[in-house]
This record gives structure tokens, C-alpha cells and sequence, in this order.
């Protein structure tokens, strides 16, 4: 049986879309996946290697993503963002991801680090309390990845979909 994927995919162009993609080797069967829209900070559609300063002036490329209202996710409950396409290949430049609650979101004040992914091409992060992620206006309904990026070389990073 053949499945499909959506992924949320940033254009040069700043419009964000979402694709149809046939699963492979390389990235984990999941059962269901679903496309999400992401921001930059401040609200601005962001693109592929887009890279987004930070206030204390480190570089690094912040998108916040919003889970979707489908009932076609069970229980509403998001089980793992799975990040595609990061590229950020230089040592000490690992993305991270954070669970944002309704409240806090817009402020992009998440919380602690959920995982760190010391790796290039694709990686999942798991909400910190399984289950507790739900899709519809939950505690944890946005979730915020972070790529760092060393001064003077850039990292991207080309789309985010979420599974259940």
C-alpha cells in the first residue's frame, strides 16, 4: 500500500504551502501526518532559508507552527513534529523544538527545550508530556523549532508536518 505525506514547505517567495509527498526509507512510517502553517517571529510568512535574528543578536531561523483543527487526527492528539529538510552542517548547530501553550505563543515564550537533535536532514520531536498535545485549542497547540546557525553560514530548513 502506498502512502502519502504532507509537508508544510517554505517558498522563496514567502508563501507557505503544502505538498503531497510519497513516504520513503528515509523518513519514519507514521500513520497519519498532517501539514501545519508555520510563522517567523513577528508573525511574517516564512521562507526557505530565511534566516531570523533573534533579540540578543544570535542568528538563527525560529518558526512557530500551529496545529490544525482536524478531526481526522484521533483524540485530537499531535504525537511528534517531524522537521524535513534541515540543513544546518557545522558543529555546534543543533535545532530544537519547544511546546507552546495558546497563551504564551504569539510572545514566542515557550518554555525549556524539548529535544536537541545534534544531525543534518530530517529529525522528529516529541511533545514532553505524550498525549498532551492536542490539536484543538489544547495546552500545547503550537510547537516552536528553532535551527541555530553559525555566523556567516546559513541553515534551512524545508518543512514540518505532524503525525499521530
Amino acid at each position: 500500500m502506498r502512502r502519502s505525506m504532507y509537508i508544510c514547505t517554505f517558498l522563496a517567495s514567502g508563501v507557505v504551502t503544502a505538498a503531497a509527498l510519497s513516504a520513503s526509507p528515509a523518513i519514519a512510517d507514521y500513520s497519519n501526518k498532517h501539514a501545519v502553517a508555520c510563522m517567523a517571529f513577528g508573525g511574517t510568512p516564512t521562507s526557505i532559508n530565511n534566516v531570523v535574528q533573534n533579540a540578543s543578536g544570535a542568528s538563527e531561523l525560529t518558526l512557530l507552527c500551529d496545529a490544525p483543527d482536524d478531526t481526522s487526527i484521533p483524540g485530537n492528539t499531535i504525537t511528534t513534529v517531524h522537521a524535513y529538510g534541515f540543513d544546518g552542517n557545522n558543529a555546534g548547530v543543533n535545532p530544537i523544538a519547544r511546546n507552546c501553550s495558546a497563551s504564551n505563543a504569539p510572545s514566542f515564550s515557550c518554555g525549556t527545550a524539548v529535544t536537541t537533535v545534534a544531525a543534518t536532514g530530517e529529525f522528529d520531536l516529541a511533545p514532553p508530556i505524550p498525549g498532551a498535545w492536542s490539536a484543538v485549542g489544547g495546552e500545547y497547540r503550537y510547537t516552536q523549532v528553532i535551527v541555530p546557525r553559525t555566523a556567516g553560514v546559513n541553515s534551512s530548513l524545508r518543512g514540518i508536518f505532524i503525525a499521530d
